[in-house]
């Protein structure tokens, strides 16, 4: 079995790049652990969804990854790096063999990866999409971040005149229906985010304030 040695992972449920990584997130500093070269397809399902690995894969790498604690190395019992030769991707499975949090690599440590990946055989893997639902890979984490926060508001605020006060300055229209108003801000949020969020965002932030 290939491994790698001494890298650092940041484990989420939503697969960030490195360069998204916050200060206080809990970094995990991987001693040992396996490596896969994988095929595009599978590379990218696992990237963009929710899936489940056979029993025959789980058995392979069970217990084969070391982390650095503070005073003692410890496994985790089921994780790998997985690698088409292009990127990389660090990934922890439960005892079911789906996988529940994703790592990218820093740049460098990714590169030997790569370097590593493409000296090995293609490993074949039996899986299967258990959710196809995809992570919005077309937001940064910091604009995931304000989306939810937005809708979080949206949908807790009943102050009538502030939602319409929030839609006449997005719109430059009244209306005082309030499923309407939160519809369009919605639509509008898919289809122009970039002229629209920021603005709901701030309106939020700065109302929440006065308070």
């Amino acid at each position: 079995m290939n491994y790698i040695y001494d890298i650092l992972v940041n484990f989420k449920e939503t697969l960030y790049d490195f360069y998204e990584w916050n200060k206080n997130d809990n970094i995990t500093h991987i001693r040992k652990i396996p490596l896969f070269r994988i095929n595009d397809n599978f590379f990218k399902d696992i990237c963009e969804f929710v899936i489940k690995v056979d029993r025959n894969f789980l058995e392979k790498i069970k217990n084969r990854t070391e982390e650095f604690g503070l005073k003692k190395v410890s496994n985790i019992k089921y994780a790998c790096i997985l690698s088409n030769n292009i990127d990389s991707v660090c990934v922890k499975f439960n005892e079911n063999g789906i996988v529940t949090h994703k790592s990218k690599l820093i740049i460098d440590e990714n590169e030997e990866v790569i370097e590593v990946s493409s000296t090995i055989e293609e490993t074949s893997v039996s899986y299967e999409v258990t959710k196809k639902v995809k992570n919005d890979i077309f937001k940064t984490r910091k604009e995931i971040s304000i989306e939810k926060y937005i809708y979080e508001q949206l949908s807790n605020t009943n102050n009538s005149d502030k939602l319409e006060y929030l839609f006449y300055d997005c719109f430059n229209e009244k209306e005082n229906n309030k499923e309407k108003i939160i519809k369009k801000i919605k639509d509008k949020l898919n289809n122009d985010w970039d002229n629209i969020a920021y603005k709901v965002y701030d309106f939020f932030k700065l109302s929440s304030i006065k308070k």
